[in-house]
């Protein structure tokens, strides 16, 4: 048993060897920490190596639209679902948040259907990550200037190769384009 030495209460001599209990309590600790060690498959590398190179996207603040701009709304499924992704049809870009740091990243590859400006796949790319967006839109549920996004993943690998795939929900809305006053004559 690894942990404080007690005594039994008929028991009223020392641990054997004439070690004190303080000298016992911290062998037991190491002893311990030695067993987690071997058990959980550390080694020494362990404590130099790079941490796992996951990428989080992190909540971002409420975007607007341009008159004439269609925007891809994006939120992390799960049990706290977290607004995580916009991207527009003009100009292509994307922004997220990583690293507590806000991002603009342009988009380099798109395929599959186009819906309002936005595709089924798209690859948005800087010197840092690339972020491939899959996005399949419910045709079952129209809504006036947009569409709902039923399910879709956003998979983020950095430049060494590490990927976080992220499953998303959202929508992609536009807004409309104001009508010029007619001048009359």
């Amino acid at each position: 048993m690894v942990g404080d030495f007690k005594r039994h209460p008929t028991n009223k001599s020392q641990p054997s060897g004439g070690a004190s209990r303080a000298s016992l309590r911290l062998k037991q600790h190491v002893v311990a920490a030695l067993l987690a060690a071997l058990f959980t498959g550390l080694s020494s590398e362990a404590w130099t190596q790079e941490p796992t190179g996951e990428v989080v996207l992190e909540r971002i603040n409420r975007q607007s639209l341009d008159p004439g701009q269609c925007g891809l709304f994006l939120w992390s499924r799960g049990d706290n679902p977290t607004f995580v992704f916009v991207s527009y049809n003009e100009p292509s870009l994307a922004r997220v948040r990583i690293d507590g740091q806000s991002r603009a990243i342009e988009r380099e590859r798109f395929s599959g259907e186009s819906v309002l400006g936005h595709f089924e796949r798209q690859v948005f790319e800087d010197s840092r990550v690339a972020l491939t967006v899959d996005i399949k839109v419910d045709e079952s549920r129209p809504i006036q200037d947009g569409a709902v996004v039923q399910s879709g993943t956003i998979t983020a690998r950095t430049r060494r190769g590490w990927e976080t795939v992220t499953p998303v929900g959202g929508m992609i809305a536009c807004e409309r384009r104001r009508e010029q006053p007619r001048l009359g004559r």
